[in-house]
């Protein structure tokens, strides 16, 4: 399946959450100063979870690279210590 199922549910709530978070913007860009406030309040959120996610995935690599060392240095422990 090239594109996941997505339920009528979650896509209305989506376009609720983008339409409101647009509206946010333009009373910002009409001169609100709470409304700017509200927006980069807003974006801050979304690129600290983008951080946190690259930082997750640099570890989870690192984790992966350790984890293929350490089985193949077991494996030629193992292989070392059975051979006559």
């Amino acid at each position: 399946m090239i594109l996941p199922r997505f339920t009528l549910r979650t896509i209305l709530a989506v376009t609720t959450v983008a339409a409101l978070f647009f509206v946010l913007i333009g009373a910002g860009y009409r001169g609100q100063q709470w409304a700017w406030g509200a927006a980069i309040g807003v974006l801050s959120l979304a690129v600290v979870a983008l951080v946190h996610a690259s930082a997750f995935g640099v570890v989870w690599c690192f984790a992966k690279v350790a984890t293929r060392r350490s089985s193949n240095s077991s494996r030629l422990s193992a292989a070392t210590e059975a051979s006559p």
